[in-house]
């Protein structure tokens, strides 16, 4: 997680300083109508989105993983159940 926050963190922060947020807003400002205004609402809250992602890609990644492996246990449950009952039956 904290590689994803540094990633992230760098990602807003070349955004910001490179001025391309506010070019990008810029841009969507020239669209008329409540239209702009709110496509520029979110240019400007994209370095933060970025942030996010990048912070909780390794979390999806690890729980992803974490059920794949649930599932394939709790499919392959009952078998070693019915094999263990039946060691133990037998001595």
């Amino acid at each position: 997680m904290a590689a994803g926050i540094g990633l992230g963190g760098a990602a807003a922060f070349l955004m910001v300083k490179t001025g391309m947020v506010a070019r990008m807003a810029q841009g969507f400002f020239y669209i008329p109508g409540a239209a702009g205004e709110a496509l520029g609402a979110i240019a400007y809250a994209g370095p933060v989105i970025i942030f996010l992602w990048c912070a909780f890609a390794p979390v999806s990644v690890i729980r992803a993983a974490r059920r794949r492996r649930v599932r394939e246990t709790e499919r392959d449950l009952p078998l070693v159940m019915e094999l263990l009952s039946s060691l133990a039956e037998g001595g």
